[in-house]
């Protein structure tokens, strides 16, 4: 049975890897989503066309090119090892392409091409295994922003098919593989994220709050509020500049579920915030808490806001 297109996909070991351009500006991409087949262009159902990739007759094909359609050699050449990638195709090549900013791939079931009958431009297709997938073997969705440059680039390509060059590396992206270098970068940084956590916990409260100021406005937060004082159930009064989003901030150094839950019910009283960042370092906090607008920050989120802000060395110079 063929996997879901949602679920993790299997280890992959393509003898090829190619990108695909579904249709001019991407005319046939819902259609080849929707159905999940390959739909191909340059007259590959047209009788004449499909008699000669019978015969494996690719010269022919080029010559008919050259003469019919009046293509330079090079052109006509071009084409013709598309249509033949296509036509040869026993399953065993990764086809790629880019739908909607995220990745779709790939495997061809065994058979010829049929005729896309609902026009009259002899296009054809062929069914895929399974459809398309857009998750990796992790399964998470291979969007654009996740892609090296080397890959994303094909969505530029300006023709219907072509090798992939940095196919290997899109292969292990897929299978879900890393290379030895950000193995290594990860760990560290899941290193330095654990090294963090006691360092934070040993801030004085005042520092504390500064740290936490630090890193919203960091976060592209505004404040609107001063750091601490005597506020009752604020420390910091925050402003998002694009939405007007309004949030409060409450510190603490130490906390208890009680705390929390009465600041979480005097938020919900409040008709002039939409959000509640509830910040701490210590304590015992259920986490399973779950209450509408309130957003909870314990120590590891901490020293995530602290590694994303660029404040390691503030955190250092605190504590040392």
């Amino acid at each position: 049975m063929a996997d879901s297109p949602s679920e993790p996909a299997r280890s992959i070991n393509p003898r090829a890897v190619r990108y695909v351009k579904l249709g001019p500006g991407g005319s046939w991409e819902q259609d080849s989503k929707r159905l999940g087949i390959l739909r191909f262009g340059f007259e590959s159902a047209d009788p004449e066309t499909l008699a000669l990739c019978r015969a494996k007759d690719w010269d022919e094909l080029a010559r008919s090119w050259r003469e019919q359609g009046k293509q330079s050699p090079g052109t006509a050449t071009s084409f013709t090892n598309q249509i033949r990638a296509f036509f040869e195709d026993q399953g065993d090549t990764l086809w790629v392409t880019f739908i909607d900013d995220v990745l779709h791939y790939g495997f061809l079931e065994p058979g010829e091409p049929q005729r896309w009958d609902r026009d009259a431009n002899y296009s054809s297709y062929r069914t895929l295994c399974g459809g398309w997938r857009t998750t990796d073997a992790t399964g998470a969705t291979l969007t654009k922003t996740s892609l090296p440059g080397t890959i994303t680039k094909l969505s530029m390509f300006r023709g219907t098919s072509c090798n992939v060059i940095d196919a290997e590396r899109l292969v292990k992206r897929i299978n879900g593989q890393r290379s030895d270098e950000v193995t290594r970068v990860e760990q560290a940084r899941t290193s330095l994220l654990e090294a963090l956590v006691p360092l934070i916990q040993m801030l004085h409260e005042r520092d504390f709050e500064i740290l936490i100021d630090m890193g919203f406005v960091n976060a592209g937060w505004r404040r609107l509020g001063a750091v601490g004082g005597n506020q009752a159930t604020k420390d910091l009064d925050l402003e998002a500049p694009l939405t007007r989003e309004r949030a409060y901030v409450q510190i603490k150094c130490q906390t208890t579920q009680g705390e929390l839950d009465a600041y979480a019910k005097d938020f919900a009283n409040k008709d002039t915030y939409d959000r509640l960042f509830y910040v701490y370092h210590t304590g015992q906090i259920e986490h399973s808490f779950s209450e509408a607008g309130v957003t909870l920050f314990g120590a590891g989120d901490v020293a995530r806001m602290v590694l994303e802000g660029g404040l390691v060395d503030w955190v250092i110079d605190r504590v040392k």
